[in-house]
């Protein structure tokens, strides 16, 4: 069997099909293939497996550990709970049905989770995160990351860099807020749903439809959809004792704190000062 697999470009690599290529020694032909994503080391695996390239790895039908290398790798975990690990290079990662757990590491990789409460990290490099159905949670890490949570109560938290997070259906907990100045700005969409939408200096807040809570950890955040009375909004304060102040614009209603700007609500004339709670800075 294993002599037949090596001959078709597939080696069995614990509950996992892997697709290879020859990397010396074969008669394969060397020549590039413009479809196929730049091939991946199949480790230190003896006998035929060893001198091959990874170019995909499937998992199978029960919970598979599944690992890429330093380069473009296409994992997909198909059925059970999955761990994926695509390392280096630019990773295409899917987790497919179960509670899968995706780590893309360096380059800018693609993770999908879909069905299932699944657990995504973007880290090093600019990420596509899409978590699918089910209560999923989402970490850009560093790079500008593009989030979406999918239906399902999601948690998504952007980490540095230029990051659009949209919740999706459900009652969501978006976070755009990591970094200390506007040279980052974060595009944070709660979607439909009670959402908990919070955003760091220089962010863009939308909670979409339901009522949301917004909570703003820096200056010059803009919440581009408050309606007062139904949705909650929060300011988080390094003063122990803040006081609070208004201005009128053509965009709407800045509120201070203690004179500094902290909050544009785009489209209102009025703000009750009352109705807004002030917490401390959140470490």
């Amino acid at each position: 069997m294993f002599p037949l697999l090596g001959l078709m470009g597939l080696a069995l690599a614990g509950s996992a099909l892997v697709e290879t290529s020859p990397q010396d020694g074969g008669q394969a032909d060397d020549s590039p293939d413009p479809d196929a994503t730049t091939p991946d080391r199949a480790g230190d695996t003896d006998g035929a497996v060893a001198d091959m390239l990874v170019q995909l790895v499937e998992g199978g039908d029960t919970n598979d550990e599944l690992y890429g290398s330093a380069e473009a790798d296409r994992i997909a975990g198909r059925d059970g709970d999955d761990h994926i690990d695509g390392r280096e290079g630019d990773d295409i990662l899917a987790g497919g049905p179960g509670a899968d757990i995706l780590h893309g590491y360096d380059g800018a990789d693609s993770l999908t989770g879909d069905a299932g409460a699944d657990t995504l990290h973007g880290c090093l490099g600019d990420d596509l995160l899409d978590g699918g159905d089910g209560d999923d949670k989402l970490v850009g890490g560093a790079g500008d990351d593009s989030l979406t949570g999918g239906a399902g109560a999601d948690s998504l938290l952007g980490g540095f860099g230029n990051d659009t997070l949209i919740g999706g259906d459900g009652d969501d907990h978006v976070d755009g807020a990591t970094g200390e100045d506007s040279a980052t700005r974060d595009f944070v969409n709660g979607d439909a749903g009670a959402d908990h939408v919070t955003g760091g200096a220089g962010d863009f807040l939308d909670g979409g439809s339901g009522t949301d809570t917004f909570a703003v950890m820096g200056a010059d955040v803009t919440v581009m959809d408050y309606t007062p009375g139904e949705d909650s909004l929060i300011l988080h304060t390094s003063g122990a004792e803040t006081t609070l102040s208004s201005e009128v614009t053509d965009d709407g209603v800045i509120v201070k704190a203690d004179g500094e700007p902290l909050a544009l609500l785009r489209g209102l004339e009025t703000i009750d000062l009352d109705s807004i709670t002030v917490q401390p800075a959140r470490p």
